[in-house]
């Protein structure tokens, strides 16, 4: 009997020292998300077309402002989210309903886009018919080019601006958290 209880102790410490170990390296629970620090970020959106998505996101004290550099965004108040933001632009690029999705704990590496672009492709297409033995065949054909909206996405990809660009492009960072050059974002 003492030599099951010493073996059930033992699987209990083996099994409360893997777990400890596993446990070590991850976030004490309700752990915040590692601060990102407050700047301006150009991102880049490559979307397989000629020129890539281009733009800003300003960070300050945890709030995000994002700026592209192609027309207007604004900030989609039907997309109910406490962890990301969805901004809807103007379609002022290749891309139609182009939408940027800023995760708020995870602003730089897990910030996404999407749209969709129109393709043009070809099909052939049959312009006659004929009966032969009986049965319906195509006798002539041509290629016809069409046009489809196909979606696209991907993530941003972003690079901190120096110091000094981001004073001269907003009056430096203190006129950023006192509101006076861009409409933040919680």
């Amino acid at each position: 009997m003492t030599g099951v209880r010493h073996g059930a102790l033992r699987l209990s410490l083996g099994t409360l020292l893997g777990a400890a170990l596993a446990c070590a390296g991850a976030p004490a629970p309700g752990a915040g998300a590692p601060p990102t620090d407050d700047g301006i970020y150009d991102f880049t959106a490559s979307t397989g077309e000629p020129s890539p998505l281009r733009g800003s996101l300003t960070i300050v004290a945890g709030t995000h402002s994002l700026s592209p550099e192609f027309g207007s965004c604004r900030v989609d108040q039907a997309f109910a989210s406490s962890e990301r933001t969805r901004y809807l632009c103007d379609n002022t690029s290749d891309v139609e309903r182009l939408a940027f999705v800023i995760d708020r704990r995870f602003p730089l590496t897990r910030s996404q886009w999407n749209g969709t672009i129109r393709q043009r492709r070809t099909r052939t297409v049959c312009v006659s018919y004929a009966t032969q033995n009986g049965r319906q065949v195509c006798v002539e054909q041509r290629t016809e080019e069409y046009v489809v909206n196909a979606p696209v996405s991907g993530r941003l990809t972003f690079r901190r601006r120096p110091a000094q660009d981001e004073h001269d492009a907003t009056g430096g960072l203190g006129a950023l958290s006192a509101g006076r050059e861009v409409q933040l974002t919680q």
